[in-house]
């Protein structure tokens, strides 16, 4: 377990005399966090929780995998900057989150210019999610790739999340039989402004949409 408020990964497997690349504790939780390049953190279960305390800044330039749930998980305010791989490995009914915003406090902000990817059999799958939140910017630059049977979303602003900017110059990519969303705002959420110099689709066989805003949510001010 890492003990440390704020900690580069690579610092601490040698000061604990771990000499793998995969940290094999069950989360890095409540801390700042700087991933390195050719370091991978890996857990069964929201490989990293940040549920009290914070602000915090997560910048992970390596690989974050988790077998389910979702990699990042922010309960509170948290600025994520992902340059490397954050991965959902499981193939499943179970649904799975790349990077989430739960019911956070604060104001957060996610930056994506690696790649974030989601795969399964389940519902709901998501790269990236805002669940009852309020995020100042989710910008892509990178890739966003999300995998379900039902209900996939490459960026998903839900259950009366607010964000202000969607940005994407990068490309978001989701793929389910039914109900396949590029972007989805939906459950009484709102996103002011959406961006896109990029490249959005949504694939399957029913009710796909690049972009999909329900009618009790807005996009706009």
């Amino acid at each position: 377990m890492i003990k440390s408020k704020s900690c580069v990964v690579s610092v601490c497997l040698l000061s604990s005399m771990i000499h793998s690349t995969m940290v094999n504790a069950n989360e890095i939780k409540n801390q700042n966090l700087s991933n390195p390049s050719g370091t991978t953190i890996h857990s069964n279960w929201h490989t990293v929780l940040l549920n009290s305390g914070g602000p915090y800044t997560i910048n992970n330039a390596g690989t974050i995998t988790v077998t389910q749930s979702s990699g990042i998980n922010a309960q509170v305010e948290t600025d994520v900057t992902n340059t490397g791989t954050v991965e959902v490995l499981y193939n499943s009914s179970n649904s799975g989150r790349g990077i989430q915003a739960y019911q956070a406090t604060g104001t957060s902000s996610f930056t994506n210019s690696g790649i974030v990817k989601v795969t399964g059999s389940g519902w709901y799958n998501a790269a990236i999610m805002a669940n009852d939140s309020n995020l100042s910017t989710i910008e892509n630059k990178g890739s966003l790739v999300s995998t379900a049977y039902n209900r996939s979303n490459g960026i998903s602003v839900y259950n009366g999340a607010s964000v202000e900017k969607i940005i994407n110059s990068g490309d978001i990519s989701s793929t389910a039989v039914t109900n396949a969303r590029g972007i989805s705002i939906f459950t009484n959420s709102s996103v002011n402004e959406i961006q896109n110099t990029g490249t959005i689709s949504s694939i399957g066989t029913d009710n796909t949409a690049d972009i999909l805003v329900e009618t009790n949510s807005s996009l706009g001010a």
